[in-house]
């Protein structure tokens, strides 16, 4: 599939330019070519989707605090559920496991905690979330520990194959991509966007999409565009077959340390992202800590104690650890839309859930573009950034 995609010749004017490849860019390039306009991708490596979205452990979950960005995930679920009719590709499987999202505390004061965390995502529309004590969640599931005092559960949410949905989105779509090929400039004139200057040539467009994850800031740096997102490591590891290793677990999650798990293959996928890590430059080789396995290991044993028993006999060609880098602004939430002061300029970055929203904000930017939806009222604007500055 990656060969069908490769234009070698860059063309000359496009109706839409997308400046990234992962999947936020292709989510955004099939929904602008199915609105009818002439688009093109421009990705740096050599593949579709090889950084951030090569790292994400696929996940998709709706027990988030704000209401903006449930309803993007609730919105792409939806898309994800007939993904293959959406992109035309008939029996396109993308791993799609509804097979539920568990957060479990083993604090002491952790039911108090949760139940006040279920009030609020309830009010936002939640309402088919699970709040469990300690011995409803054991029952539930039997792995966890006897220090777990509560827990919230949706059955739901779940994960798939941000790979093949990445190739799902490309395959589906009439975009035209050029792989292999560095965006070096966007050009303006008078009127805004002309054009979007490549290694291999300059592409005249009225609008570009910056959709180039931790690369955002310095694609947005040639036109003078001041894009603060954090960027940080994002860091999983993956067990090889295990019979220990419960297939039918949701994804669990220590509430406490952020630590997560879920089954992968007979194995599992394990994650997390340390919180005090400093900000990172962006990096197109990024590799996982030596000490991240054994340490997500022992984080994920702390309220599911088989985890370790796995370490004590896990043999090091059973496990292996990727790496990738996520960027998101000050409050959490995805800036889609256009910059006001750049007639043609749109933006769909700072994705601390990528996978999660990546149907919903690829369509929400094509709508932009195409005059669909109005950009005065968005809270994913542009414009909130300046304002926490």
């Amino acid at each position: 599939m990656t060969r069908r995609l490769v234009l070698y010749e860059v063309p000359t004017h496009a109706d839409v330019v997308i400046v990234g490849g992962g999947i936020i860019g292709a989510s955004t390039a099939f929904y602008t070519s199915l609105a009818g306009l002439d688009t093109v991708v421009v990705e740096m490596r050599e593949m579709l989707g090889s950084l951030a979205s090569a790292a994400s452990a696929g996940t998709f979950c709706t027990l988030l605090d704000q209401p903006e960005v449930v309803a993007l995930v609730q919105a792409s679920v939806e898309v994800y559920a007939w993904f293959a009719d959406l992109v035309g590709q008939p029996g396109l499987d993308i791993g799609f496991h509804q097979q539920g999202y568990l957060f479990a505390s083993a604090e002491p004061d952790g039911f108090e905690s949760l139940a006040r965390k279920a009030a609020h995502k309830r009010s936002i529309g939640l309402e088919d979330l699970e709040l469990l004590s300690g011995d409803e969640a054991r029952y539930r599931f039997s792995y966890l520990a006897p220090q777990v005092t509560a827990a919230i559960y949706r059955a739901k949410d779940g994960w798939l194959s941000p790979h093949r949905v990445v190739y799902g989105f490309a395959a589906g779509s009439k975009a035209r991509f050029l792989l292999d090929t560095r965006a070096t400039g966007i050009r303006l004139d008078g009127r805004g966007v002309c054009g979007v200057e490549t290694d291999r040539g300059l592409i005249s467009t009225r609008a570009a999409v910056i959709a180039a994850g931790a690369f955002a800031p310095q694609v947005a740096a040639a036109v003078d565009l001041d894009l603060p997102l954090d960027i940080v490591r994002l860091q999983q590891v993956v067990i090889r077959s295990q019979p220990t290793i419960p297939q039918d677990a949701p994804v669990t999650v220590d509430w406490v340390t952020g630590c997560y798990w879920r089954p992968e293959v007979g194995g599992a996928l394990l994650g997390w992202s340390d919180p005090f890590a400093p900000n990172e430059e962006p990096a197109e080789e990024v590799t996982a800590d030596w000490q991240f396995p054994a340490l997500a290991l022992h984080l994920a044993g702390g309220i599911a104690p088989f985890w370790q028993d796995v370490a004590a006999h896990l043999k090091s060609t059973q496990l292996s650890a990727t790496a990738g880098q996520v960027s998101y602004p000050w409050d959490g939430m995805p800036v889609l839309g256009p910059i006001p002061e750049c007639d043609g300029l749109f933006l769909n970055v700072g994705h601390a859930y990528g996978v999660m929203v990546a149907p919903a904000s690829g369509k929400y930017v094509a709508q932009m573009i195409t005059g669909q939806r109005p950009s005065a009222a968005s809270p994913f604007g542009y414009q909130r950034l300046a304002v926490q500055e």
